[in-house]
């Protein structure tokens, strides 16, 4: 504050004692003020009204407090000791939070390599890196309804997966994510046998007939999630 009361809002930038003040003004307005005409100087204390976002080892900001969109799209490879190798496919929508959680619908396909079935799931996605680094453990768990296409056309009933592996983040809100799961799902297969006539009952035995296979294949899994 001035002598004549008037009030300079700035930056010290350079203090001469008893002869003058250079202050800051703005951008780039610098003003000259002698002492004799200065009554008063004090400091105000600037609060951001940005949240401050920490910073990691790797030099990247802490993650984002908001819930955003995120996607994944996935693949994996599926075996098993008894056949029914299997293909699996993921397209997921889902909310993401902190860049450590995410939950999500997804759909996709899952291909019985041994009899060519298909099965499309219906299916939530969690996902959850404890480590708020670069290099994370991974966890996924899901679970959905499943149709078959083709021949066999039908609901196919429930299924589920677990996941466990590593996600590296490549920059902000995206990760590429390796894992080995366990998937359950079945597929609807039909036999045909001989017809048989039983001389006992009269009856026919045989023919075209329908059941469910379970298929239970461990997966090796790449996803990318953006």
């Amino acid at each position: 504050m001035l002598e004549s009361a008037e009030v300079i809002r700035g930056t010290i930038t350079d203090s001469i004692s008893e002869a003058s003040v250079t202050i800051l003004a703005g951008d780039s307005l610098s003003r000259i003020i002698p002492r004799a005409d200065i009554r008063l100087i004090t400091s105000e204390v600037r609060r951001s009204i940005y949240t401050q976002k920490s910073k990691d080892s790797s030099g990247d900001t802490g993650p984002d407090k908001s819930a955003y969109y995120q996607g994944i799209i996935g693949a994996g490879y599926g075996m098993r000791k008894q056949g029914d190798n299997a293909v699996k496919i993921n397209f997921i929508n889902g909310i993401g939070s902190d860049e450590n959680f995410s939950f999500g619908l997804g759909v996709g396909l899952r291909i019985s390599l041994d009899e060519s079935e298909v099965v499309i799931p219906l299916f939530v996605d969690l996902r959850i890196r404890p480590l708020p680094t670069r290099v994370s453990p991974v966890i996924g768990l899901g679970g959905g309804y499943g149709f078959q296409l083709g021949e066999n056309f039908g609901s196919t009933g429930l299924l589920g997966h677990a996941e466990l592996g590593i996600s590296i983040k490549n920059q902000r809100k995206s990760f590429v994510m390796i894992t080995i799961g366990y998937e359950t799902f079945s597929i609807i297969r039909t036999k045909e046998e001989p017809v048989k006539l039983d001389p006992r009952t009269w009856q026919y035995s045989g023919g075209i007939t329908t059941r469910k296979v379970a298929v239970r294949p461990v997966t090796l899994n790449l996803a990318f999630v953006f």
